[in-house]
C-alpha cells in the first residue's frame, strides 16, 4: 500500500510513497524543511441543499443561458506554477539516496587523516612518504607537529562528513574514540622519537669536538665531553670506543678496557677498535689475550699498527721468529715509518743475545 505525501510548508507533494514511512520524520527536498510523513487530508466536499418540495430534478441549465450581461469584471491573476521537479519512486528511496551517498568532506578527511597517520608511522621507522620529504627540513619536532595537524584535521572532517548518514551519533562516537586513542599513541611515540633524534644530534656534535681534543692530547677534556655525549645518548658503540681511547691516553687502562669491552659488546666491529683493546690488554701485562685482539684486527683489515703491536707482543714473549715476521710485513706496508726499523732491530738483536727484551713503545 502507498499513499501521497504533502510537505506542510511549502504544499510540495510526494506520490506514492509506501505505508512504512508513516510517522517517520524527514526533510523536504522542496523547502528543506524537517517534516513527519502524514498522509495527505482528503477535501471534503459540502453536501448539496435540496428543496424538500422538489418533486423532479430539473435539467441542467446551459452555459449560454445562465451567464448575464453586465459589466465585464477585472480578471483575475492565473494561479502560479511550481516548477517542474522530477518525481521518485517515493520519499523513503530520496532519504536512503541521500543516506547512502558519501559525502566528499568525508571522502577527503578520511584520505587526509590515512595520510597523516601513515606518514607517522614510518617516520618511526626511518622512512617518508615522497610528497612529504620536506616535512623534517625545519626539524622533528615541527615534522611530528605538521604530521599530527594532518591527522587531526583529516580526522575532524571524516567525522563531519558522517553526520548526514544512518546511525551517524554511533559511527561519531567511534570515529572519535578510535582517532583519539591512535593519535595519542602516535603522537606520544612521535615525541619520543624526535627527541631521541634532537639528543643524538646534540651527542654527533659532542663526539666530534671531543675526538678534536683527543687527537690534541687533551684527553681530560675530551673524556669529560664524551660522559656528556653518552648521557644523552647511550646506545652509540663510537663514543665508548672515542672514550677508551681517550682513558689509554690518560693511562688508565681498567677504564679504557671496560670501554673498548662495552663498545665490542654493543655490535661495534673494526681494525682500530681491536686494535686498541689489544694495546690496552698489552698494558695489563695480559699478552696472550692481546695477541688475539691483534689477530681479530688484521683479519678484518690488514694493517701496519695490528702487525707492529703483534711483532712487541711476541717480543715480551721471546717468540722471536713470530715477532720479526710481524715487523716485516709492517715495513712492507709502512716503509717510511722509522720505529719499525728500530723495532725490528731490537728483535734481531734479542734474538742473538742472552738478554731479557725490554718494553718497546
Amino acid at each position: 500500500m502507498s499513499m501521497n505525501v504533502i510537505c506542510p510548508q511549502c504544499d510540495y507533494e510526494y506520490p506514492n510513497v509506501p505505508d512504512e514511512a508513516l510517522g517517520k520524520k524527514t526533510t523536504c527536498k522542496q523547502c528543506q524543511e524537517k517534516f513527519t510523513i502524514k498522509p495527505k487530508p482528503n477535501k471534503v466536499s459540502k453536501p448539496l441543499h435540496r428543496n424538500k418540495l422538489a418533486s423532479r430534478i430539473e435539467p441542467p441549465v446551459k452555459e449560454s443561458s445562465a451567464r448575464v450581461e453586465g459589466p465585464k469584471a477585472a480578471s483575475a491573476p492565473p494561479p502560479l506554477q511550481r516548477p517542474a521537479v522530477p518525481v521518485l519512486d517515493s520519499l523513503e528511496e530520496v532519504v536512503e539516496r541521500v543516506q547512502e551517498e558519501p559525502s566528499s568532506i568525508k571522502v577527503f578527511g578520511s584520505g587526509l587523516f590515512y595520510f597523516g597517520v601513515g606518514s607517522m608511522v614510518l617516520s618511526l621507522i626511518g622512512l617518508e612518504f615522497k610528497i612529504l620529504i620536506w616535512v623534517d627540513f625545519w626539524g622533528p619536532m615541527v615534522g611530528w607537529a605538521i604530521r599530527t595537524g594532518m591527522a587531526l584535521v583529516g580526522g575532524l572532517m571524516w567525522i563531519f562528513g558522517t553526520l548526514g548518514e544512518r546511525d551517524s551519533q554511533r559511527k561519531i562516537t567511534l570515529h572519535a574514540t578510535g582517532f583519539s586513542i591512535l593519535i595519542v599513541v602516535l603522537i606520544g611515540l612521535g615525541l619520543r622519537s624526535g627527541q631521541s633524534k634532537v639528543k643524538s644530534s646534540q651527542s654527533t656534535e659532542l663526539n666530534n669536538k671531543a675526538v678534536a681534543l683527543i687527537n690534541a692530547a687533551n684527553y681530560a677534556e675530551g673524556i669529560s665531553i664524551l660522559n656528556e655525549a653518552i648521557a644523552n645518548n647511550s646506545d652509540n658503540p663510537v663514543f665508548y670506543q672515542n672514550r677508551g681511547k681517550a682513558f689509554f691516553g690518560e693511562k688508565k687502562y681498567k677504564e679504557s678496557l671496560a670501554d673498548f669491552d662495552k663498545a665490542i659488546a654493543m655490535g661495534a666491529s673494526n681494525e682500530i677498535l681491536f686494535n686498541n683493546r689489544g694495546l690496552s690488554l698489552m698494558s695489563l701485562e695480559r699478552v696472550e689475550e692481546a695477541i688475539i685482539d691483534f689477530g681479530k684486527s688484521l683479519e678484518i683489515k690488514v694493517n701496519a699498527p695490528a702487525f707492529q703491536n703483534r711483532g712487541h707482543a711476541f717480543l715480551t714473549q721471546k717468540k722471536y721468529k713470530e715477532s720479526l715476521a710481524d715487523y716485516d710485513k709492517a715495513i712492507a706496508m709502512s716503509a717510511s715509518n722509522d720505529i719499525l726499523f728500530n723495532n725490528r732491530g731490537l728483535v734481531l738483536y734479542f734474538a742473538q743475545s742472552k738478554l731479557r727484551p725490554f718494553q718497546i713503545l
